[in-house]
């Protein structure tokens, strides 16, 4: 939809309870237009702040693939039809839901890993210890209303490309979707372990640590926070700053810092550094860190080919 050259944003509002009283939708509220007529250029990915929209521009010319590659969704792990085979008596069981007599398994979702299919098919298929088979997997998702890993027979589970990889795991329902909020903490997939559609799942790695530093980057709530401070701030800093000394005057992310703090809007932790801070401002600076940098490679603190 985001890829229409005649889709056209008119009016956004993150806050979805501004529009419909006492609404929570997730992300916010957005108003499209389409003019099959006119071409308004195709959005692709869309956020309300244009310091943002014109960081994303940059970034995609420079990279292959972005993070969104390796994120899945929550209805992406899946039953195979072999389960069936083997179980044909699932389909035939019921259950009592608002008083009546229903399907154990709802029309339509024979494959699919719902959020309660532990309480349906425990003892069944899941099991909290491995049965007599040649090979299992764990899926990981909730039993009354407890985060747990149960084990199922590898051949009922289909395949999926982070199922042998490393990878974190996110509840489905994570905030509100207004910009800067902090995610809520994600788990560490191993190995042979899938999920319910109670989560959502990022990455497919092959070892650990690189899901660990995923786990890290995301945990950043520095990164997600302050891009917002930077749109707002600003016009304080064209204003403040800019005037005192306009051909010289910079744009400081410790000045933003600052102005956070004080407001009482952030807290921020000073990590000591023994290391020189080299930067190159003006023309002048450039011999400087060049001198450096050859004296770092000289004593092997970095390699020859820097840059490689």
């Amino acid at each position: 939809m985001l890829n229409d050259e005649h889709l056209k944003i008119l009016y956004y509002e993150q806050n979805s309870a501004k529009i419909f009283n006492n609404t929570d939708i997730k992300g916010g509220v957005v108003i499209t237009y389409h003019d099959r007529e006119k071409e308004c250029g195709a959005i692709q990915i869309f956020t309300a702040y244009p310091l943002l929209n014109t960081i994303i521009q940059k970034v995609k010319k420079r990279i292959k693939s972005s993070l969104s590659d390796i994120v899945f969704a929550p209805e992406s792990y899946k039953f195979t039809k072999q389960m069936y085979v083997d179980c044909p008596e699932i389909l035939s069981m019921t259950m009592i839901s608002k008083g009546k007599e229903v399907p154990l398994i709802s029309k339509g979702h024979d494959y699919d890993l719902t959020s309660n299919i532990f309480d349906k098919l425990y003892n069944i298929v899941f099991f909290e210890t491995k049965q007599d088979t040649d090979e299992v997997v764990q899926i990981f998702g909730r039993k009354s209303n407890e985060r747990v890993c149960l084990y199922i027979d590898r051949r009922y589970i289909a395949k999926h490309p982070n199922l042998d990889k490393y990878k974190l795991f996110f509840p489905k329902a994570n905030g509100s979707g207004r910009f800067g909020e902090v995610m809520t903490d994600s788990d560490i997939g191993e190995k042979g372990v899938g999920h319910t559609q109670t989560f959502i799942s990022i990455g497919a790695f092959d070892t650990r640590e690189e899901a660990k530093n995923l786990q890290k980057y995301l945990r950043c709530k520095f990164a997600k926070r302050m891009m917002r401070a930077f749109d707002e701030r600003f016009e304080d800093f064209v204003r403040e700053i800019l005037p005192k000394n306009p051909l010289k005057a910079e744009y400081f992310l410790p000045w933003v810092a600052d102005k956070e703090m004080h407001a009482g809007l952030a807290r921020v932790q000073v990590l000591p550094c023994e290391e020189t801070w080299y930067g190159v401002t003006y023309r002048e600076d450039l011999p400087r860190v060049q001198a450096a940098v050859a004296d770092m490679k000289a004593k092997g603190v970095y390699p020859k080919k820097l840059w490689e």
